[in-house]
């Protein structure tokens, strides 16, 4: 099974998705092991976010999912003056999402 890097499953042996054109992957970039799938809704499977051994997020997982995603990862190796500022900066980046989202774009006159 085959994964389009917009987040749908391909059952078929195609190399390149039939919706996108965009080149499958079954593996993961980062760490090589088998893309599982997952639950999706009440009853439906589709390939999981983020990779079961190493964490990686898929190429379709949200800005948003992805901001939250680095913020997990700060508590490494970093000392904790720069943790801070760097979880401060994803902060604000989430903070111009959610006012992109709230404000609609302007019309022309």
């Amino acid at each position: 099974m085959s994964f389009c890097p917009r987040g749908h499953e391909i059952r078929s042996g195609a190399q390149f998705c039939p919706e996108h054109g965009a080149p499958l992957f079954h593996e993961c970039p980062s760490c090589g092991t088998y893309w599982r799938t997952g639950p999706i809704g009440y009853f439906g499977r589709g390939p999981a976010n983020f990779c079961a051994t190493c964490g990686q997020p898929g190429p379709w997982v949200s800005r948003e999912d992805r901001v939250l995603w680095l913020k997990d990862r700060l508590d490494t190796d970093l000392d904790e003056a720069t943790a801070l500022e760097l979880r401060e900066l994803l902060d604000r980046l989430a903070a111009m999402d959610r006012m992109t989202i709230a404000r609609p774009p302007r019309g022309r006159s």
